[in-house]
């Protein structure tokens, strides 16, 4: 039997189930998730900064895009916001792409409020040349994946976690859609529109549906989680290049930290393309990236390196320690230039029956789906 669907929705991350909580009181909804739980890939791991947008000097759309949504999303989700620290934006002397004044015209322009500090204590000042306050947050994905599991289980749609699409093919009016769950059951589906919300598995299911690939960058990346006591209600960002930035993860006490140089391992310029560790490992394929933490064949630890150039820059940072270190692969939409770019864009495949895919790295762009998907 075959249950037909205004929507399906195919990834259960901040952005799917944001979309299913969006329509589902107005529309019939299935949302399919691969895994057992809501926001369990990408949503959980990454920087969980509420990005205001000072990060991205050399990306303004995205710096608009983060600005756009910012308060918001704050004002929407403030059960799963650490607000209870400062955040310091530092300018590096040698080898940065901007300077002071440049970074001090950049928010004025975002209409950010960036507050210079003289002789910041931790910092190194033969490194650093200017250090600026600026209120930019971090969000809790274990509280997000909480909410949106409760909003959902309290809304009429059906959902299938450790699911999957295996099959589709276009109907006159609608997708038909074969989903299996983990013990290889399946489910017939149709639906009048599928929106594509799997983040770096975009390519992947744009193949399951006949439809054309998109040009995606994809980057295999390592963060690095440590309790620090010195930076218990502070954040690092380090600008504008090849530098870092550490801050809160979430609510849990630990620090997640980044590095331009050290964080991503290996990428990929466009689909199709395998990264080193894909060849060793036949369960992630290309364009279908599985799940980073447990494989065996992953890169080296870039540890030592990330905590080396922490030091360099903050040497009176004290204790530092590991709790440990997640990986995932991050995706943007492959450009060819110098910038940063990161905007969340929801491009529409296929027209009757329709198909969307949603591309974002910023949690608070979750609104943009508003704009396409209007509840009736």
């Amino acid at each position: 039997m075959t249950e037909t669907f205004d929507y399906l929705i195919i990834g259960g991350g901040i952005f799917g189930a944001f979309a299913a909580q969006h329509l589902a009181p107005h529309a019939s909804v299935a949302l399919v998730e691969k895994e057992p739980s809501l926001l369990k890939r990408a949503s959980k791991i990454n920087q969980t900064r509420l990005h205001t947008g000072a990060h991205y000097l050399r990306a303004p759309r995205t710096a608009t895009d983060a600005r756009k949504h910012h308060d918001r999303f704050l004002r929407e989700h403030q059960f799963a916001i650490n607000q209870s620290f400062r955040h310091i934006y530092a300018i590096a002397r040698q080898g940065s792409l901007t300077d002071a004044r440049g970074f001090e015209r950049f928010c004025q322009w975002l209409d950010i409020e960036a507050t210079q500090m003289q002789d910041f204590e931790l910092l190194d000042h033969n490194r650093v040349s200017d250090s600026y306050l600026v209120k930019e947050p971090a969000f809790d994905p274990f509280l997000l994946a909480r909410h949106y599991a409760a909003k959902l289980e309290e809304l009429d749609l059906r959902l299938h976690l450790s699911s999957q699409v295996v099959s589709a093919h276009r109907g006159d009016d609608a997708w038909l859609v074969q989903i299996e769950n983990e013990k290889g059951e399946r489910t017939s589906i149709a639906a009048r529109t599928v929106i594509n919300a799997t983040y770096s598995n975009l390519n992947s299911i744009s193949k399951i549906f006949h439809l054309p690939e998109a040009r995606i960058k994809h980057e295999y990346s390592e963060l690095l989680l440590a309790y620090i006591p010195s930076l218990a209600d502070l954040a690092i960002t380090i600008m504008d290049g090849p530098f870092l930035s550490i801050t809160p993860y979430g609510m849990t006490g630990l620090h997640v930290l980044s590095s331009v140089v050290y964080t991503h391992h290996a990428s990929t310029e466009n689909s199709g393309q395998r990264m080193p560790c894909q060849i060793a490992n036949g369960h992630c394929a290309v364009d279908a990236f599985d799940r980073c933490q447990p494989c065996k064949n992953k890169p080296e630890s870039s540890q030592k390196f990330m905590l080396n150039q922490l030091r360099t820059f903050v040497p009176n940072i004290g204790s530092i320690f590991i709790h440990g270190q997640v990986e995932t692969v991050k995706s943007t939409w492959a450009v060819e230039d110098y910038r940063d770019e990161r905007q969340t864009s929801i491009r529409k495949l296929e027209s009757g029956p329709d198909f969307y895919a949603v591309m974002s790295g910023k949690v608070s762009n979750i609104y943009e789906l508003e704009y396409i998907f209007h509840a009736k």
